[in-house]
């Protein structure tokens, strides 16, 4: 459950963090075109697809970037694939919803999905917001949600 994810991420993390001895195990997944969605205020702001050489001046002028790579360790070619970037950005802002009513306090960071077998989206992992790779998203949408949110509680 979401609750359960936040507890290993949050003390887990924690306990290992400076460790060199350290490693973390988990079932391999295949799993093919990975997103970024950046989350601001449990609420996603912007995305792109994971890939490595691409930054915001790459973004196609969309909030959520729709260029995809199916395979990113094999370096697959770069696709324009916005059917496959809406289910992603679809199936992301649900696993939010339901983030944010099992741990109200998880507000600000990264979620990055793909599509495991059977073309089945899946949550990758979750990061940080200051430690997250920018891929061809917009940043400027996450500091305009940030400078809102500041706006909002000094009214």
């Amino acid at each position: 459950t979401g609750a359960a994810l936040y507890r290993a991420l949050d003390y887990g993390a924690m306990y290992v963090e400076g460790g060199s001895t350290n490693f973390q195990a988990q079932e391999f997944v295949a799993m093919e075109y990975e997103y970024r969605i950046f989350v601001v205020d449990q609420r996603a702001v912007t995305g792109a697809g994971c890939i490595e050489e691409h930054t915001p001046l790459d973004n196609n002028g969309y909030a959520f970037d729709n260029k995809l790579r199916r395979n990113r360790a094999e370096m697959t070619d770069v696709e324009l694939a916005p059917e496959i970037a809406g289910m992603l950005t679809g199936y992301a802002r649900r696993a939010i919803e339901d983030l944010a009513k099992e741990v109200p306090d998880l507000t600000d960071y990264v979620i990055d999905v793909a599509m495991g077998p059977g073309l089945t989206p899946l949550v990758v992992e979750l990061n940080p917001l200051l430690n997250s790779g920018l891929y061809a998203s917009q940043p400027s949408r996450v500091t305009e949600a940030m400078a809102a949110r500041e706006r909002q509680a000094v009214s």
